[in-house]
């Protein structure tokens, strides 16, 4: 019985040679310790947008800081300029307070201590854990532009945040409460997005719809340069920037797979970090520049120029169909594994 029962529940690991295949999907619940982090990391994001939203409006209506100020003072906006037009600053940023509070409150209720991580190699510091991660990156090809394309495109959306607070509260003169709406209203659209996602690659495949959307996501930013005022140009914002979230909700999950299927397992989580990392270092240097650029041209110029940046990011993509495939031997690491740097050495296939 004992052999019988081993001889019809096969190992997970894959046999050297055979193609990686899509990872098994769990057909139990998730555990309780998920929905708890889940919660918890919600709330930190609502406390967060709260407070992002609300500093370019505090910097812009109540000190008159300069279009330079503004955006060296921006981080990503969301309901904070409707939050802030209904109860006013100190509210405003109370709750984003309360927002992290129970963010920390929340994952204190996390039950199951997580595991620590086995090494390969020896230990090594989190520096040379983040150096491996861009190694890998730099030495696979579908990575690297990859990675490219999402340092390009994340840094132009986040230069046009506090650009678009000045042109629509300096110059058009909105109201806050319409700026919110520009900011939160737009959210439903890459919520559409994600949804849509899994239907549109039933449809058209997944290579099409990584490339279309990575294409589309990038066309939206332009119309804003031509904003007006009144309600004309409060419906151009609208639309510009549903559709851009519409097609950047299509785009992420695919983007995500993508990159997973690409990356082996073993190197998963120094890829993740050096990617968050770069995303974090990067955007506060875009939205700098953004700034500057602004002050010594007018806003409307930066945000053409950011638009122009998008543009060129779609180039990017991984627009070869080998690039798309991880090889017949599943994803290569692009790294010496005999090697404690993890410089890269000879691929091999990682099975």
């Amino acid at each position: 019985m004992g052999a019988r029962r081993r001889a019809t529940h096969p190992t997970n690991r894959r046999p050297t040679g055979e193609p990686a295949g899509p990872r098994p999907a769990t057909a139990t619940r998730l555990p309780p310790d998920f929905h708890r982090l889940w919660a918890a990391f919600t709330a930190g994001q609502i406390g967060s947008s709260i407070g992002a939203g609300a500093l370019p409006l505090v910097a812009i209506l109540l000190t008159g800081a300069s279009d330079l100020q503004v955006s060296l003072m921006a981080a990503l906006a969301g309901v904070g300029a409707a939050a802030i037009a209904i109860f006013g600053t100190t509210t405003t940023l109370i709750v984003d307070s309360l927002g992290h509070l129970i963010s920390a409150l929340g994952i204190r209720r996390i039950r199951t201590p997580e595991a620590i991580p086995a090494r390969q190699g020896g230990s090594g510091s989190g520096l040379s854990e983040i150096r491996t991660g861009w190694t890998y990156i730099a030495a696979h090809s579908t990575l690297h532009r990859l990675f490219w394309n999402a340092m390009l495109f994340g840094g132009s959306l986040v230069l046009v945040t506090p650009l678009m607070a000045l042109l629509m509260l300096r110059e058009l003169g909105f109201p806050p409460w319409q700026y919110g709406l520009a900011l939160g209203i737009p959210g439903v659209g890459g919520l559409l997005g994600a949804w849509c996602a899994p239907r549109l690659v039933a449809r058209f495949g997944e290579r099409a719809v990584l490339l279309g959307s990575g294409t589309l996501r990038t066309c939206w930013l332009a119309p804003l340069v031509l904003t007006g005022p009144g309600a004309l140009g409060l419906t151009v914002v609208l639309a510009a920037e549903t559709l851009l979230l519409f097609c950047a909700g299509v785009f992420n999950p695919m983007f995500a797979a993508c990159r997973m299927n690409h990356t082996a397992d073993d190197h998963m989580v120094r890829v993740g970090t050096a990617w968050s990392i770069s995303a974090k270092c990067v955007q506060p240097v875009f939205i700098a520049l953004g700034g500057v650029l602004a002050a010594a041209t007018g806003v409307r110029v930066a945000i053409g120029v950011a638009a122009f940046a998008l543009l060129t990011s779609s180039a990017l993509l991984p627009w070869r169909a080998r690039d798309l495939s991880p090889g017949p031997g599943g994803p290569l690491s692009g790294l010496d594994e005999s090697r404690p740097d993890g410089i890269a050495g000879q691929r091999q296939p990682i099975t």
